[in-house]
């Protein structure tokens, strides 16, 4: 209840891998768990492309923390990073994310620094720790450049997605009005006597509903079709630049 409140997910694998105890499992898991898996993959493999996690909270983490849409956006990105961890050719096989997966909560405690804020990833360290003189490696340095590149390139392929879903939305909203407003004037049209131009008034009316309808339907479906699929590519490139990051480190 009150800043207590969390979200809880039921997390169901299938494996075929012998190490596990069963081929089928369902366990209760909050956000600190995959913050706890995401910081045992991490340390255990520095450089490997680890998708990073999707923040806690939103741009207003004060009033979208729990709100449905938000709840459920964030639910497919954490089910598309357990996907992307399960078909990794070498995490797949991991200790930590066998814990997860059938482990018990108290396996999966994190220390108080690396709890996740309630601000989510909003509020970063502020202190910057001295970098170690660079070597320089062309290979690396070309890759680097080409991550950095293609981030950008999603990052502006999103927000050109975004204003899309945003207009679509809009649209609809207005068209939605639009009807609203065309069926009380068929209605005051009728009480006049304008009995053929409330007909017409309440036609063009429901069309301007259905319409309305099948708009936001439509970029609800662009949202999560469109929309969601850049976000999960954004963390994968982005996993790739923290890893090639710590390999210069």
């Amino acid at each position: 209840t009150g800043m207590q409140a969390f979200v809880s997910y039921n997390v169901t694998s299938k494996t075929s891998l012998q190490q596990y105890r069963n081929t089928e499992n369902t366990v209760p898991r909050r956000y600190n768990h995959f913050v706890w898996l995401h910081a045992q993959l991490v340390e255990e493999y520095p450089c490997c492309f680890i998708p990073v996690l999707p923040d806690k909270s939103g741009i207003n983490p004060m009033f979208n923390r729990f709100q449905e849409d938000f709840v459920e956006g964030r639910k497919i990105a954490l089910e598309q990073y357990l996907s992307r961890l399960a078909r990794h050719p070498v995490v797949q096989s991991s200790k930590p994310l066998q814990i997860f997966f059938e482990g018990e909560e108290s396996l999966m405690r994190l220390p108080e620094e690396k709890k996740p804020s309630f601000f989510g990833g909003i509020l970063k360290e502020l202190s910057v720790a001295p970098k170690p003189p660079r070597v320089s490696d062309e290979e690396f340095d070309a890759m680097r450049v080409y991550v950095r590149e293609l981030e950008g390139q999603l990052a502006e392929l999103h927000k050109f997605l975004e204003r899309l879903v945003r207009r679509r939305k809009d649209l609809a909203s207005s068209l939605a009005e639009l009807g609203l407003t065309l069926i009380t004037l068929a209605g005051h049209e009728g009480q006049t006597g304008g009995e053929e131009a409330g007909k017409a008034f309440t036609d063009l009316g429901s069309c301007c509903d259905h319409l309305a309808i099948s708009l936001h339907q439509q970029s609800n479906d662009e949202a999560k079709k469109a929309l969601m699929v850049v976000d999960d590519w954004l963390r994968v490139v982005r996993g790739a630049k923290e890893a090639i990051k710590r390999r210069a480190e």
